[in-house]
């Protein structure tokens, strides 16, 4: 038992987590006075327990103690080995972090720098640039000045505009005065000046007149080519509109300029005859106006660029020589519109068909109230003449090929731009509705033989009579 004892005695014990000796201290940071103290401690707790305990029951004892702390190791193995990832997987994500932000700073370096460059390189006009100083017949007055007194002329120069009906120089001034705030907010900075600021309101709040002024241009009844192409240009100048909205725009508002005739308003002051007959010739000129302006289809059957799209490529050009000389060269030359592209004919047959669809319950809803009025067959048929006469006759309001010489011609060619089939006008819109209307007055007429031939029966007989 002796040789046993010394045995233990020289093997390491490591009864930190043993019950017994709990209240022993664990860390290596101790002091001195404290190893000695638990030296002695442990050499006491031994003691006693060899004098409580069996050999064999000790061995048992170290056994339990030495599987507690090894499987305490274990499991500080395992929560030091995950800390350790997640503390490396953060350390990569710091140093990722910080290589982005470098690069940041750099571009928003490099910018700062290709805008300073950009500055002192170019006088910035607008959406363009122009090198070099201004020209010499603007070089007694200051840039600045020369811009406020366009800002402050731009307004009245837009209302004369649209009382003269030149929507598209409306627009394009509009245009001028963006371009010109744009350089003085540039040049100025952030801190615009009041005045700028204020001139620019002024002009800011004609847009949305303008874009009114164009609409209402195009719901007129007698509106020709000239004119709808240019109300669609300034639309799509202001509000950056494509060739394919443009176009639906349009059909909304020719559909706005039918619902006008038709108003019961307006056919209080015109006779049967009249209504139908501009009624016709509003969904005539219609279809022409879509044929010339949206279509490229030649009458040799080829396809061309479309009016409106030429019209688009070429409405920024400014033949103002003092305005070239404000303005960079490339804003002079045409104003990008997006998406500038003819609108495809499939599209243009689909719409067309849905708009006269439309347009037909229109015009029997408003032709059958003025029809009702209508009492005798003789007035139905001079009716019918007048939209005859008015189906021959040759178009006009539009620029059509000088082979087109007649109306037959002239809506063949229309039927084969917006609908890619024959069409006849009468026959869709009017000829049933004249029918039904015929046989309405054939059976009041018969009716009112019938009472007259008993009149006159009753009165023969009266006369006999007496």
């Amino acid at each position: 038992s002796e040789i046993e004892l010394r045995d233990f005695k020289a093997q390491p014990l490591e009864l930190g987590r043993s019950p017994a000796l709990a209240s022993l201290p664990s860390s290596p940071r101790a002091d001195s006075k404290s190893t000695a103290a638990a030296t002695w401690n442990v050499e006491k707790e031994v003691n006693g327990y060899f004098c409580a305990h069996t050999i064999e029951e000790i061995k048992k004892i170290e056994q339990s103690t030495r599987l507690l702390v090894e499987q305490k190791k274990e499991d500080l193995r395992q929560m030091v080995g995950e800390r350790y990832r997640d503390l490396v997987d953060a350390a990569d994500s710091v140093v990722e972090m910080k290589t982005h932000s470098e690069q940041v700073l750099q571009s928003v370096s490099q910018l700062h720098q290709f805008c300073e460059q950009l500055h002192q390189s170019h006088y910035l006009r607008g959406f363009g640039g122009m090198k070099g100083p201004a020209s010499d017949n603007l070089g007694q007055l200051p840039a600045v000045t020369v811009q406020l007194r366009l800002l402050c002329d731009i307004p009245g120069k837009i209302w004369s505009n649209l009382e003269q009906g030149a929507y598209l120089q409306a627009a394009n001034s509009y245009l001028l005065a963006h371009q010109v705030y744009t350089h003085l907010k540039l040049d100025r900075g952030p801190q615009t000046s009041p005045l700028v600021q204020g001139l620019w309101e002024r002009t800011l709040a004609l847009r949305p007149t303008i874009v009114e002024s164009c609409q209402q241009k195009l719901q007129s009844i007698g509106i020709g080519e000239e004119e709808a192409v240019q109300s669609l240009c300034s639309v799509a100048l202001l509000e950056g509109a494509s060739p394919r909205q443009l176009f639906t725009q349009f059909l909304v508002a020719r559909k706005a300029a039918l619902q006008t005739v038709l108003n019961p308003t307006k056919q209080a002051h015109l006779s049967a005859k009249a209504v139908v007959c501009e009624a016709i010739n509003a969904v005539r000129r219609s279809l022409l106006l879509v044929a010339t302006i949206f279509s490229g289809h030649t009458v040799d059957g080829n396809q061309v660029a479309s009016k409106l799209c030429v019209a688009l490529h070429n409405a920024g050009n400014d033949k103002n020589k003092a305005v070239q000389q404000l303005l960079s060269q490339e804003a002079t030359q045409g104003l990008k519109v997006a998406a500038l592209s003819d609108v495809p004919e499939s599209v243009v047959h689909s719409s067309c068909e849905q708009w006269i669809t439309m347009t037909l319950t229109d015009i029997e809803e408003g032709v059958g109230n003025c029809l009702a009025h209508v009492t005798t067959i003789k007035a139905i048929s001079a009716i019918r003449r007048s939209v005859h006469d008015l189906l021959t006759e040759p178009m006009t309001g539009a620029s059509l090929d000088q082979r087109l010489t007649d109306s037959a011609s002239q809506w063949k060619w229309t039927c084969d731009c917006v609908l890619g089939r024959p069409l006849s006008l009468h026959m869709q819109f009017l000829q049933r509705m004249e029918f039904s209307r015929i046989k309405v007055c054939h059976s009041v007429v018969r009716r009112w033989s019938r009472l007259l031939r008993g009149s006159v029966r009753s009165h023969g007989s009266l006369t006999i009579a007496m």
